[in-house]
């Protein structure tokens, strides 16, 4: 097959970053400089509808803060086809894989050496001029490089599934979707194996004359392998899930998203804990140089069993917000600067934690 469009860069990117609490503690935080190099690779081939990209990305970061335990070089690769056939068919698949020590969940917020690598697929028929439907595929595994993190979570999640679309307007679709997915542990000491199926109604497309995203809700039910003592294990719950952008104009848009959904869990003797949460960020052009970008996020954390008979059950309230600002003195070279802040509100006080985070940042692309 012969690609029209064939586009390659190179970008470097390198940013002074003073973290005020790098181990998130909520007694005698521990500030660091940190210097961060940015390298990327992008690779684009375009031919009609069909789309290969190849992407990479790393972030060299170097602490003044104890160097030798603290220094790291985090990794993503993401690969795409996207290809569409004159018979109504159409085939999607994703790789993305990171090498990471970021936090992986809002539970668990330390630095822990990780990868993660998750493959969807989607294949697509266009039955007629109202209908469609998808098959979809999706597989994450999670390897914790430490010994003591490997049995708590490593593991492998599967989900596969069937969308049924309907166009309510030439942009706008309707959509029923069924869902089943598996959760194996590794290590077979950890119980914590389960099965789920979700059942959801939603809206893709034009959501409103200047919005475009997708909708979805519903509900989970989830059976666990093994029962575990003083622990609720099955149970069904609502999910949703809102991924939206609103231009207003060519200069502003309004990203949001909108989850409810369910994370795994070893606080004590909790399996899992609902995740609610609410993300915006606002982009404002400001001339031919200048963008502000405004950015919030509030999630809720609740978990379903006491620790011990009478105490609260744990509930968390996590909270961020910040703005950068970013000039392009040219179409290759950009600046940036921003500050964000961090928290968790947490009745288990002593999981309560606030950071704060200053950027300054040059970017060429090449």
């Amino acid at each position: 097959m012969a690609f029209a469009e064939l586009k390659t860069n190179a970008s470097l990117e390198l940013k002074v970053i003073n973290d005020s609490n790098i181990y998130y503690e909520k007694n005698d935080p521990q500030s660091s400089m940190i210097t961060s190099f940015i390298p990327g690779l992008n690779f684009l081939a375009v031919n009609n509808q069909n789309k290969l990209a190849l992407d990479y990305s790393a972030d060299i970061m170097n602490y003044s803060y104890s160097p030798s335990t603290n220094n790291a070089t985090n990794q993503t690769i993401n690969a795409l086809i996207d290809m569409t056939f004159p018979v109504g068919l159409s085939l999607k698949f994703r790789d993305t894989y990171k090498d990471t020590s970021d936090a992986p969940s809002s539970e668990l917020v330390k630095r822990i050496k990780r990868t993660q690598n998750t493959i969807a697929g989607d294949v697509g028929y266009k039955i007629n001029r109202l209908f469609s439907a998808d098959i979809v595929l999706n597989q994450t595994k999670h390897d914790y490089s430490q010994a003591e993190y490997k049995p708590l979570y490593n593991r492998l999640e599967s989900e596969t599934g069937l969308i049924v679309f309907y166009g309510v307007s030439p942009k706008t679709s309707a959509l029923l979707e069924y869902g089943s997915g598996k959760i194996a542990y590794d290590d077979e000491n950890n119980l914590n194996d389960s099965t789920y199926s979700n059942i959801k109604l939603g809206l893709k497309g034009a959501l409103t004359p200047k919005t475009v995203g997708i909708f979805k809700v519903g509900s989970q039910s989830r059976k666990y392998d093994f029962y575990t003592v003083n622990t609720s294990t099955d149970f069904s719950t609502i999910v949703l899930s809102l991924t939206s952008k609103t231009d207003f104009s060519k200069m502003t848009s309004l990203s949001l998203t909108i989850n409810r959904d369910i994370q795994e869990s070893v606080f004590l003797n909790n399996l899992y804990y609902l995740s609610t949460g609410l993300s915006a960020e606002l982009n404002q052009k400001i001339g031919s140089s200048w963008a502000t970008i405004v950015s919030a996020r509030y999630e809720m954390g609740d978990y379903p069993n006491t620790t011990v008979a009478g105490v609260a059950k744990r509930a968390d309230t996590n909270n961020v917000m910040g703005i950068a600002f970013q000039y392009s003195t040219m179409e290759w070279l950009s600046a940036s600067i921003g500050f964000s802040s961090k928290s968790r509100s947490s009745n288990y006080t002593d999981l309560n934690y606030t950071d704060t985070v200053t950027n300054l940042g040059i970017k060429a692309i090449f």
